[in-house]
């Protein structure tokens, strides 16, 4: 550790994934935030609830943002375009994602994005900081600070309005807490996020 408490690794430009891992790592945020953008807008045009579609189209709306931002910062690779990145991180993720696309109701709906989706965008985002090397990542390092920043917003915010609709529907809210099951499942094997590290880390997820 530093005298500021940063990770030793997190210094200097060694340790930096090559340049196709790392387009790799940054297409498949783009991909996943993408996808979660067209998930919650379909639940902001879809529920039956205001608040609820308030809440799914502010959130669809910085998910737009986030993949504009790292779409930004894709690397460049000689001879592929950004089609050739900007692909699911694996059939888990997807899988996940087309649940939570296909959750029926309100607090479903809900519960799958505060309760599973953001949490894990957060704790990928967390994650991938603290393997940025300082020159090579700033870039990165700063739209990450903000996703994590963002991701935690619509967590709180999320969560809040989730115990609020489920105080009038309790049974329902129980329903909807017991049917992430599959959400968790099909991202077990994931590791920590959407996105597995493309490199061995010696055991760090």
């Amino acid at each position: 550790m530093t005298a500021e408490g940063e990770p030793e690794d997190s210094l200097g430009d060694e340790g930096a994934l090559p340049i196709d891992l790392m387009a790799r790592v940054v297409g498949s945020y783009v991909w996943v935030e993408g996808r979660l953008f067209e998930i919650l807008g379909h639940f902001a045009a879809t529920d039956p609830a205001p608040v609820a579609v308030l809440y799914f189209d502010a959130t669809a709306g910085g998910c737009a943002g986030r993949a504009a931002a790292m779409g930004g910062l894709l690397p460049l690779i000689p001879g592929a375009g950004p089609d050739a990145v900007v692909v699911a991180p694996g059939d888990e993720a997807a899988g996940a994602l087309d649940d939570l696309a296909g959750r029926p109701g309100t607090l479903s709906r809900l519960a799958g994005v505060v309760r599973v989706v953001l949490p894990r965008m957060v704790a990928g985002y967390q994650a991938h900081l603290a393997r940025t090397v300082a020159v090579a990542d700033a870039n990165l390092a700063r739209v990450l600070r903000t996703a994590v920043h963002e991701h935690l917003d619509a967590l709180s915010q999320g969560e809040a309005l989730l115990q609020r609709l489920g105080a009038d529907d309790p049974a329902g809210l129980e329903e909807a807490t017991a049917g992430l099951a599959s959400l968790d499942d099909a991202l077990a094997r994931v590791g920590t996020g959407f996105v597995p590290w493309p490199i061995d880390t010696g055991g760090v997820a």
